[in-house]
């Protein structure tokens, strides 16, 4: 692969990204809201997870080539990026709940702790919480547990993309290897799963959910920078592949019970392959897919993804502790302060973002970035 070619190529924002992350949002909300009628939107998350896994690896590959990736500078990255938003809407769920509903806090130190540490799901897990039962009966934090399981990931993920590499160069065969780790990581969840009983374990475990983020990464690390040259037929098969895809998605989303045998004996797996499969033909930039999922609305919410996932379920848990639900004004008055909240704090996390890399610039490159300011007004 021509390492210049890659560098150039992965500069580009990738085409349709911000448009899947809306759909996984609308997905995850859906179910929130109606879990009797969006069976599976709670596959959002697994959406989520595919794409993370996908994003990291391309974005690792590009920090390699420019001479500029190590466990440090990967860390730095994704702390800036996930802890302070999350830390944030802790702490002001906390304190709204301290004068509206304090009796839900009793307790709550260790949950707390959990999803700061980057653990949550695995306590969830110890206190045998279910996800699967009504909003109500849960911690304003159940959500959380996703985040722990991405951050499980991030620690470890340095250290497996420098394996991958240095077993790579020394030989082609180690892709043996590699795909058979995804294989067993693959047959854990329905190996562990047990049937008649409550399925959290596996539905939270790092072990059993992982595997959708290291699918991303897989489809990631293939991702070629040289653009291909397809014939016409080539690529009406591969845009018939993707809407078939986003049938079978779209069906998931609507049918597939989290808590049915299924879901654990391979349905999981199958929608993980899937929306990898959805990811990888929507980033190809010669396939012209991925724009007409980058229209409007869905990018804008994409970009906020972040943000509404982190409110949402707080918000929606406030509603229902207060009696304020059963009527259609009130799922949106919840739709609507949850935008209002995430898009603050979205605007506020970049422009602290953009403070801070202005105080650690240089005085000579601050002032060039002002010059180029005024000159464009």
């Amino acid at each position: 692969m021509n390492s210049k070619s890659y560098l150039k190529n992965s500069r580009r924002k990738l085409p349709g990204l911000d448009g899947i992350r809306a759909v996984a949002l609308i997905g995850v909300v859906a179910y929130h809201l109606y879990p009797a009628n969006v069976k599976g939107g709670y596959l959002g998350v697994t959406l989520f997870f595919v794409l993370s896994g996908y994003l990291i690896a391309v974005t690792s590959e590009y920090d390699r080539r420019s001479r500029r990736f190590s466990p440090i500078y990967f860390y730095r990255k994704r702390l800036k990026r996930i802890w302070p938003s999350m830390i944030l809407t802790v702490l002001v769920t906390a304190g709204i709940l301290t004068l509206t509903a304090p009796t839900v806090l009793v307790g709550m130190r260790r949950e707390v702790l959990s999803i700061f540490l980057g653990y949550n799901n695995w306590y969830q897990i110890a206190e045998n919480s279910s996800y699967f039962t009504r909003i109500a009966n849960q911690s304003p934090f159940t959500h959380m547990w996703s985040l722990a399981i991405e951050i499980q990931f991030y620690l470890i993920w340095p250290f497996l993309y420098v394996l991958f590499r240095d077993s790579l160069r020394r030989s082609e065969k180690s892709r043996w290897f590699w795909g058979g780790l995804l294989l067993v990581l693959a047959l854990l969840m329905p190996l562990l799963y047990r049937s008649g009983q409550d399925p959290s374990r596996v539905y939270y475990g790092t072990d059993t959910r992982i595997i959708a983020l290291l699918l991303g990464a897989a489809a990631g690390l293939g991702r070629s920078g040289r653009k291909r040259r397809r014939s016409g037929k080539r690529k009406g098969a591969l845009c018939l592949a993707f809407c078939l895809l986003c049938l079978a998605a779209l069906w998931g989303f609507l049918n597939l019970d989290g808590q049915s045998e299924f879901t654990y004996r391979g349905g999981m797996l199958l929608f993980s392959l899937i929306f990898t499969g959805i990811v990888v033909l929507a980033a190809d930039a010669e396939l012209g897919i991925g724009k007409y999922l980058d229209i409007l609305p869905l990018a804008w919410i994409g970009k906020r993804s972040y943000e509404y996932y982190l409110w949402h379920y707080p918000i929606f848990y406030l509603f229902d502790r207060m009696g304020w639900n059963g009527s259609m004004i009130f799922v949106i008055i919840k739709l609507v302060m949850t935008l209002l909240v995430s898009c603050w704090m979205h605007g506020w996390m970049s422009r602290s973002g953009q403070m801070r890399r202005m105080f650690w610039m240089s005085r000579t490159r601050r002032e060039a970035v002002g010059l180029k300011e005024r000159k464009v007004g």
